[in-house]
């Protein structure tokens, strides 16, 4: 694909691009190269009394959060907190022995999660730091680091799906050394990320097209809303901000329940809801949810497991991934948010829009 030049842009679309579409090789090189660091993370773990989990981070890295803590959950068996690193750092509760707090950061210079990192591990939590950069508190002052393997020029895309996969494979290994796992989850989560490379790739590939017509058809609407519960709420939020880092315009995340008691009172005919809907835990209000946006007139893009009979129905565009464990969805559902934000920025700076440049932040 020929770009124009824009190397002076902040997150430049040809290198988001090149990113985007480098995400299961990535993916790849994560799950591989640390295969042993995290098998090594987990026996520790394993021996370790632990009352609670956090996760915590700011911008992606807590919408990571969210995508994973419900695989915590299940295959740990304790009690997960996802924080903003702001919250955590200035409103948490003192954590020490027995809290394991995971700090994700792809830079490794969030100053935020820096500062309650620090507080934890003076606490005497267990800390762990996920980063792709090395050299700094995440991978030299906490007490076990995972070094995710990913790029980041333009808005990020690696750096999510790469983190995630890591804590995936983090959870099930710990889950299965501490016999907490449902039977035959770990064998899921050991199967499905061992075809994760190639289940992305597949979603990159399917939902180029479709994504980039969508765009072409609404990229003069400014606030798309982008709407999930569980682990899919994570999702909802790459969704969201991925639409402001490409041109800055607005776009809104709700989480599913608070769509009927908020949103629901101003959605206007035609505006474009995209609705993060995978077979799980929630899936009957996700269900009303789809009918709501769909009596009031809403545009419904909806994501759902492939073969879905009830959300599927109503979309007004479909994207279908494949069955799997809700807390594996996100990495294999965001390759159409990506997708979809690449092209709606196109699609503005086709029609005037000038992205800025670095020296404006």
């Amino acid at each position: 694909m020929a770009f124009r030049n824009d190397k002076d842009e902040l997150m430049p679309q040809s290198s988001t691009y090149e990113e985007l579409i480098g995400q299961p090789d990535a993916i790849k090189r994560t799950l591989e190269g640390q295969a042993g660091v995290i098998a090594g993370l987990a026996d520790k773990l394993a021996r370790m009394e632990v009352s609670r989990i956090h996760l915590v981070g700011c911008g992606d890295s807590y919408y990571g959060s969210y995508g994973t803590a419900q695989a915590f959950k299940e295959l740990v068996g304790v009690p997960v907190h996802v924080d903003q690193a702001l919250e955590y750092a200035d409103y948490g509760l003192a954590d020490g022995k027995g809290s394991v707090v995971i700090g994700l950061s792809a830079s490794g210079a969030s100053k935020t999660t820096i500062r309650a990192m620090k507080q934890a591990f003076a606490r005497g939590a267990y800390t762990i730091g996920v980063t792709n950069t090395p050299n700094n508190l995440f991978t030299d002052e906490v007490d076990g680091s995972i070094m995710t393997s990913a790029v980041r020029r333009g808005w990020p895309t690696q750096a999510s799906t790469t983190a995630m996969s890591a804590l995936l494979l983090l959870a099930a290994e710990w889950g299965d050394r501490r016999k907490s796992a449902p039977a035959g989850a770990v064998d899921e989560v050991r199967s499905v990320l061992g075809r994760y490379p190639q289940l992305v790739q597949e979603s990159i590939e399917r939902f180029e097209a479709p994504m980039k017509k969508l765009a072409s058809e609404i990229y003069t609407v400014l606030t798309p809303l982008y709407v999930g519960s569980g682990p899919s709420f994570g999702t909802a939020h790459f969704g969201m901000a991925k639409i402001k880092e490409t041109t800055q315009d607005h776009s809104f995340v709700l989480e599913t329940e608070e769509y009927h008691h908020i949103q629901s009172f101003s959605m206007k005919p035609g505006e474009p809801v995209f609705l993060v809907a995978p077979q799980g835990k929630s899936y009957g209000r996700v269900l009303e949810t789809a009918q709501s946006i769909k009596r009031q007139g809403g545009r419904l893009i909806a994501i759902v497991t492939a073969g879905d009979k009830e959300v599927g129905p109503l979309a007004d565009v479909l994207v279908e991934i494949p069955a799997m464990a809700e807390y594996l969805t996100p990495s294999v559902a965001l390759p159409a948010l990506q997708w979809f934000a690449w092209y709606y920025g196109e699609e503005r700076i086709t029609h005037g829009y000038v992205r800025p440049a670095e020296a404006i932040y």
